[in-house]
């Protein structure tokens, strides 16, 4: 019996710690994939004795480890994807998300799919010289626009939530307009 595939959602920003070695990122993203997937603290430790670059130990986990176990497919969703521009390792990290992309057309790689959440314009992200790192110019973003009231009420009684047209016309939307997230 195999497993189908798997989806993995990571909130980069509580990856990130201003202070933290530079390395941090790499790490926290490597144990936590590893705990999702059901790997053993072994494939930690194989990562963290390898004397190469933090990008390169990943990629390698990916392919050697948590690829292999996911099944058919494994979509890794990062939320708060931007929680990186403008840190030392922007380059490094969004450089090694690009080079997952660009692996795609091999096995173990085909099995990826990767979703980032940002909050911005990718466009402001990378200048003319950083673009070769983007992960985002490689496709057309899917922007997710303010929901219209009736769409908001729906979301509410799936919530459970009572919430009458008027109190969300006149209470909710001029606090948060029609943004789901909000």
């Amino acid at each position: 019996e195999g497993r189908h595939g798997e989806a993995v959602m990571v909130n980069l920003s509580s990856l990130l710690h201003p202070d933290a070695p530079l390395d941090e990122p790499f790490f926290a993203l490597a144990s936590y994939m590893i705990k999702f997937m059901g790997g053993s603290d072994e494939w930690l430790a194989e990562s963290v004795r390898h004397p190469t670059p933090w990008p390169i130990r990943l990629t390698q986990l990916m392919e050697r480890r948590i690829l292999p176990k996911a099944g058919t497919r494994l979509i890794l969703a990062i939320e708060q994807a931007d929680a990186a521009w403008g840190l030392p390792y922007q380059n490094d990290f969004y450089g090694m998300l690009r080079a997952w992309c660009g692996m795609s057309d091999r096995e173990p790689w085909s099995k990826l799919r990767l979703v980032l959440a940002i909050s911005t314009t990718p466009a402001l992200l990378f200048d003319s010289n950083d673009a070769r790192h983007s992960p985002w110019n490689l496709l057309a973003p899917i922007e997710l626009r303010d929901f219209r009231p009736y769409q908001v009420e729906a979301l509410a009684r799936l919530y459970g939530l009572e919430w009458t047209k008027e109190v969300i016309d006149n209470k909710l939307l001029p606090l948060v307009g029609g943004h789901p997230f909000l």
